[in-house]
């Protein structure tokens, strides 16, 4: 839109809700998380003051910029931006749809294929819930002069649990999660997840199937 500002259009005006983002963001900047301001929205647009510099990248981007990013999804964790919801799922499951869409170019063998309908249908509990940011991915993780400059896109935020959070890192981050919040993440549970976003990934072409293929080799 312009060098100070970004305009965002809703592609589904039915999931879209612009007013939560906007004040979700508010929330976290009264938290101290780095990230933007939203200056006006409607049904289907929201207008942001631009963070300065350019997606974060999972290959050169420096250890202390996923550091940082850590601690600011600590500072929603800590202090949630909305009051849990009642009913929250005590039991993750996902679906073996996945292993079909992804048979053709994944090229699952009959025993992968075994192997990933047992991880897929069976139901794993899920013992703590956190609020989230839910996509803390390299092309929402903004880098400026080699520094962290800030999270953005509020539209999957909610509650969930850290192993969520944890499955949409980017390596690098994971990583460094995997030390800092040891006590508190269920690896399996958190493998699970990833798998299953892997798989969806997977169905636009965009995964690399030895990553794929690794993570069900931990969950034997």
């Amino acid at each position: 839109m312009s060098e100070d500002y970004v305009l965002r259009i809703s592609r589904n005006t039915v999931f879209a809700d612009h007013a939560r983002e906007a004040r979700l963001a508010q929330g976290a900047l009264k938290l101290g998380v780095r990230t933007a301001a939203c200056v006006a929205f409607g049904q289907d647009y929201s207008i942001w003051k631009r963070l300065p510099g350019v997606r974060s990248n999972r290959n050169t981007s420096p250890e202390t910029l996923w550091e940082s990013l850590l601690s600011d999804l600590e500072k929603l964790h800590a202090n949630p931006l909305e009051v849990a919801p009642e009913n929250l799922p005590e039991e993750w499951i996902s679906h073996e749809v996945w292993i079909e869409r992804t048979q053709n170019t994944a090229n699952w063998s009959g025993s992968e294929r075994k192997k990933l309908e047992t991880i897929l249908i069976a139901k794993h509990p899920i013992t703590r819930h956190s609020f989230i940011h839910g996509d803390a991915w390299q092309d929402n993780v903004l880098e400026f002069e080699g520094c962290y400059a800030g999270l953005i896109d509020w539209t999957g935020a909610g509650w969930s649990s850290l192993e969520f959070e944890c499955s949409r890192l980017e390596q690098p981050a994971l990583d460094l999660a995997l030390i800092r919040w040891k006590a508190d993440i269920d690896v399996e549970l958190m493998l699970k997840m990833r798998l299953e976003l892997l798989l969806r990934v997977g169905t636009l072409r965009r995964v690399n199937w030895a990553v794929v293929r690794e993570i069900m080799t931990k969950l034997s």
